[in-house]
Protein backbone atom coordinates (compact mmCIF):
# COMPACT_ATOMS: atom_id res chain seq x y z
CA UNK A 1 0.00 0.00 0.00
CA UNK A 2 1.38 3.41 -0.98
CA UNK A 3 2.38 5.69 1.89
CA UNK A 4 0.67 9.08 1.83
CA UNK A 5 3.01 11.88 2.92
CA UNK A 6 0.10 13.93 4.28
CA UNK A 7 -0.46 11.28 6.96
CA UNK A 8 1.47 11.78 10.18
CA UNK A 9 3.80 8.80 10.83
CA UNK A 10 1.97 8.09 14.10
CA UNK A 11 -1.36 7.82 12.29
CA UNK A 12 0.06 5.42 9.74
CA UNK A 13 1.74 3.34 12.44
CA UNK A 14 -1.51 3.05 14.41
CA UNK A 15 -3.36 1.92 11.30
CA UNK A 16 -0.69 -0.70 10.47
CA UNK A 17 -0.70 -1.99 14.07
CA UNK A 18 -4.49 -2.34 14.01
CA UNK A 19 -4.43 -4.20 10.69
CA UNK A 20 -1.50 -6.39 11.74
CA UNK A 21 -3.09 -7.52 14.97
CA UNK A 22 -6.53 -8.23 13.54
CA UNK A 23 -8.62 -10.05 14.73
CA UNK A 24 -6.86 -9.75 18.10
CA UNK A 25 -6.76 -6.72 20.43
CA UNK A 26 -3.63 -4.59 20.31
CA UNK A 27 -1.77 -2.32 22.72
CA UNK A 28 0.19 0.71 21.58
CA UNK A 29 3.73 1.36 22.76
CA UNK A 30 4.45 5.08 22.52
CA UNK A 31 8.15 5.70 22.32
CA UNK A 32 9.17 9.00 23.88
CA UNK A 33 12.80 8.77 22.84
CA UNK A 34 14.92 10.15 20.01
CA UNK A 35 14.24 7.91 17.02
CA UNK A 36 16.35 8.38 13.89
CA UNK A 37 14.04 6.04 11.95
CA UNK A 38 11.25 8.65 11.95
CA UNK A 39 12.19 11.92 10.23
CA UNK A 40 10.07 14.06 12.57
CA UNK A 41 11.89 12.72 15.64
CA UNK A 42 15.42 12.62 14.28
CA UNK A 43 17.84 14.18 16.79
CA UNK A 44 15.02 15.22 19.13
CA UNK A 45 12.41 13.88 21.49
CA UNK A 46 8.73 13.97 20.59
CA UNK A 47 7.15 17.00 22.26
CA UNK A 48 4.42 16.67 24.89
CA UNK A 49 1.91 17.69 22.16
CA UNK A 50 3.18 14.97 19.82
CA UNK A 51 2.94 12.43 22.63
CA UNK A 52 -0.74 13.39 23.02
CA UNK A 53 -1.21 13.07 19.25
CA UNK A 54 0.43 9.62 19.27
CA UNK A 55 -1.88 8.46 22.08
CA UNK A 56 -5.03 9.79 20.42
CA UNK A 57 -4.13 8.25 17.06
CA UNK A 58 -3.72 4.87 18.74
CA UNK A 59 -6.93 5.20 20.75
CA UNK A 60 -8.97 6.33 17.76
CA UNK A 61 -7.72 3.30 15.81
CA UNK A 62 -8.87 0.89 18.51
CA UNK A 63 -5.94 0.17 20.83
CA UNK A 64 -6.98 -1.47 24.08
CA UNK A 65 -4.13 0.03 26.10
CA UNK A 66 -1.10 2.30 25.95
CA UNK A 67 2.40 1.75 27.24
CA UNK A 68 5.07 4.45 27.24
CA UNK A 69 8.72 3.79 26.48
CA UNK A 70 10.74 6.63 27.96
CA UNK A 71 14.29 7.65 28.68
CA UNK A 72 15.83 9.02 31.90
CA UNK A 73 15.65 12.57 30.54
CA UNK A 74 11.87 12.20 30.11
CA UNK A 75 11.42 10.71 33.56
CA UNK A 76 13.07 13.83 35.03
CA UNK A 77 11.10 16.27 32.87
CA UNK A 78 8.04 17.60 34.71
CA UNK A 79 6.40 18.90 31.49
CA UNK A 80 6.36 15.41 29.96
CA UNK A 81 5.30 13.80 33.22
CA UNK A 82 2.44 16.27 33.58
CA UNK A 83 1.27 15.69 29.98
CA UNK A 84 1.42 11.90 30.31
CA UNK A 85 -0.56 12.14 33.55
CA UNK A 86 -3.23 14.30 31.82
CA UNK A 87 -3.48 11.89 28.88
CA UNK A 88 -3.82 8.92 31.23
CA UNK A 89 -6.53 10.70 33.26
CA UNK A 90 -8.48 11.39 30.06
CA UNK A 91 -8.16 7.74 28.99
CA UNK A 92 -9.22 6.51 32.43
CA UNK A 93 -12.51 8.40 32.06
CA UNK A 94 -13.53 6.06 29.22
CA UNK A 95 -11.50 2.97 30.13
CA UNK A 96 -14.50 0.70 30.75
CA UNK A 97 -15.70 1.38 27.19
CA UNK A 98 -12.33 1.26 25.42
CA UNK A 99 -11.89 -2.37 26.44
CA UNK A 100 -14.74 -3.52 24.19
CA UNK A 101 -15.09 -0.66 21.70
CA UNK A 102 -14.29 -0.78 18.01
CA UNK A 103 -13.52 2.02 15.56
CA UNK A 104 -16.53 2.83 13.41
CA UNK A 105 -17.01 5.83 11.17
CA UNK A 106 -19.98 7.66 12.68
CA UNK A 107 -18.81 11.27 12.82
CA UNK A 108 -17.60 14.08 10.64
CA UNK A 109 -16.29 17.59 11.23
CA UNK A 110 -17.30 20.58 9.14
CA UNK A 111 -13.67 21.56 8.43
CA UNK A 112 -11.17 19.40 6.52
CA UNK A 113 -8.19 19.57 8.91
CA UNK A 114 -10.15 18.01 11.81
CA UNK A 115 -10.71 14.26 11.83
CA UNK A 116 -13.71 13.10 13.86
CA UNK A 117 -13.07 9.52 15.01
CA UNK A 118 -15.55 7.40 16.89
CA UNK A 119 -15.38 4.18 18.83
CA UNK A 120 -18.61 2.32 19.48
CA UNK A 121 -18.81 0.40 22.73
CA UNK A 122 -21.69 -1.94 22.01
CA UNK A 123 -24.98 -0.25 22.77
CA UNK A 124 -23.54 1.56 25.78
CA UNK A 125 -21.53 4.48 24.45
CA UNK A 126 -19.84 6.24 21.58
CA UNK A 127 -16.40 7.71 22.23
CA UNK A 128 -15.50 10.74 20.12
CA UNK A 129 -11.96 11.89 19.34
CA UNK A 130 -11.28 15.06 17.37
CA UNK A 131 -7.80 15.01 15.85
CA UNK A 132 -6.34 18.24 14.51
CA UNK A 133 -4.31 17.49 11.38
CA UNK A 134 -3.20 21.10 10.95
CA UNK A 135 0.20 20.42 12.52
CA UNK A 136 3.77 21.27 11.61
CA UNK A 137 6.99 19.54 12.59
CA UNK A 138 10.44 20.95 11.98
CA UNK A 139 14.06 20.22 12.77
CA UNK A 140 14.11 23.21 15.14
CA UNK A 141 14.72 21.49 18.49
CA UNK A 142 12.86 24.12 20.53
CA UNK A 143 9.80 24.84 18.36
CA UNK A 144 9.64 21.45 16.69
CA UNK A 145 5.88 20.89 16.77
CA UNK A 146 2.95 23.22 16.49
CA UNK A 147 -0.68 23.15 15.50
CA UNK A 148 -3.27 25.70 14.46
CA UNK A 149 -6.16 25.89 16.91
CA UNK A 150 -9.51 25.18 15.26
CA UNK A 151 -12.63 26.97 16.45
CA UNK A 152 -16.22 27.51 15.36
CA UNK A 153 -16.88 24.26 13.55
CA UNK A 154 -19.50 21.57 13.94
CA UNK A 155 -19.25 17.85 14.48
CA UNK A 156 -22.02 15.54 13.36
CA UNK A 157 -22.40 12.09 14.94
CA UNK A 158 -24.69 9.72 13.05
CA UNK A 159 -26.08 7.20 15.49
CA UNK A 160 -27.32 4.09 13.66
CA UNK A 161 -31.01 3.21 13.80
CA UNK A 162 -31.91 0.56 16.36
CA UNK A 163 -28.96 1.66 18.49
CA UNK A 164 -29.99 3.31 21.72
CA UNK A 165 -26.73 4.90 22.86
CA UNK A 166 -26.95 6.24 26.37
CA UNK A 167 -23.87 8.49 26.26
CA UNK A 168 -21.38 10.08 23.89
CA UNK A 169 -17.99 10.85 25.41
CA UNK A 170 -15.68 13.46 23.91
CA UNK A 171 -12.16 12.60 25.05
CA UNK A 172 -10.05 15.75 25.09
CA UNK A 173 -7.48 17.88 26.81
CA UNK A 174 -9.24 19.65 29.66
Amino acid sequence: EKFQSSIHPAQRLAEVMKQGSSPYPWHAVISIVKDDRIAEFKNRLPTAGETRLLAYYALSRGTKGIFYRTSPEIEKNSIYQSEIKKINTEIQSVKPYIIYSEPISLASASIPKVEACTLQAGYDAIILFLINHDTKSSSDLINSFSYTVKENFTVTVNIPERVDIEEIYHVRDK
